[in-house]
C-alpha cells in the first residue's frame, strides 16, 4: 500500500487518509496542501481520482512575477531575488460586497441628512454620525478591494509581504536564513464549514511556522507563490 507523508506534520498515511482539493492533496491532520509525486500519482488515484500533475503552475495575467539574478558572491544561500505581486485576496466579500455595503451606508446618511426636523438637531447629527461610521468603513474596504495588491519580495537577506497602497494588516518580515521549508495549506471556518482559503506558510530553522501570506482564495495561486518563493530559496 502506498504510504504518503505531508510535507508539513510528516504524518504517515495512505492516500485513503487524505483529502483532495481542486487537484491538490490535503492532510487531515495539519491542512497541509501538496502535490503527489508523478511516480506515486496514478496509485494515489486510486483513492482520490481528482488528483492532477501540474508540475509548474501558469502565472495569471493579474499576477507580476520577476527574478533578477544576484551576483556571485553576493547571495546567502540563494542565487536569485524576486519581485512578485498580485491583487489582495483578503478583502472579505471582495469588490462588489463593499460597493454594496458602501452604496446602502451612504444611504442612510442621506436618509438622515433630509429629514425636516430643526426642532432635533441634536439627534439627527448623532445618527448621521452613526450612520457615516460604517459608510466610510466600507468605502474604505471597497477602495482596498480595488487599489490594494499583495507584494512578496526576496533579497538576499529577507523575505518581505506588503499590502498597498492603501495601509492593511499582514505585513511580514522574515529573515531568509530562517526559513528552512514552505508549504502551503488549508483551512476551513464558518459556521457550516463553509468558507474556504490557503496560506503559504514558512517553517522556520528554529522551530514552529510562521505565516508568510493568509487567506488566498484558490488553491493553483498559492501553490504558484511557493513555486515561486521554493526556486528563489532553493528549498
Amino acid at each position: 500500500m502506498l504510504t504518503i507523508v505531508c510535507v508539513n506534520c510528516r504524518r504517515a498515511s495512505s492516500a485513503k487518509g487524505l483529502d483532495e482539493d481542486s487537484g491538490f492533496a490535503v492532510c487531515r491532520g495539519c491542512g497541509a496542501m501538496f502535490e503527489i509525486s508523478s511516480a506515486d500519482l496514478d496509485e494515489a488515484r486510486d483513492a482520490l481520482p481528482g488528483l492532477e500533475s501540474y508540475g509548474h503552475i501558469s502565472t495569471p495575467p493579474s499576477y507580476s512575477v520577476n527574478f533578477a539574478d544576484v551576483e556571485p558572491g553576493g547571495y546567502r544561500g540563494h542565487k536569485r531575488e524576486l519581485i512578485m505581486s498580485w491583487p489582495l485576496e483578503d478583502a472579505g466579500p471582495g469588490r462588489a460586497g463593499w460597493l454594496l455595503c458602501s452604496a446602502m451606508s451612504w444611504f442612510g446618511v442621506y436618509v438622515m441628512a433630509t429629514v425636516p426636523s430643526r426642532a432635533e438637531t441634536g439627534i439627527l447629527v448623532v445618527l448621521m454620525a452613526i450612520s457615516g461610521i460604517p459608510a466610510l468603513t466600507f468605502t474604505y474596504l471597497l477602495l482596498v478591494s480595488l487599489l490594494n495588491r499583495t507584494h512578496l519580495t526576496i533579497t538576499r537577506d529577507l523575505l518581505q509581504v506588503r499590502h498597498g497602497p492603501l495601509p492593511w494588516p499582514g505585513n511580514r518580515v522574515i529573515p531568509t536564513a530562517e526559513i528552512q521549508d514552505i508549504h502551503c495549506s488549508r483551512s476551513v471556518s464558518g459556521r457550516h464549514k463553509g468558507f474556504v482559503s490557503y496560506a503559504l506558510n514558512a517553517r522556520l530553522r528554529s522551530g514552529g511556522t510562521h505565516p508568510v501570506v493568509v487567506r488566498l482564495k484558490y488553491p493553483r495561486t498559492a501553490m504558484l507563490i511557493k513555486q515561486c518563493v521554493q526556486d528563489t530559496l532553493i528549498i
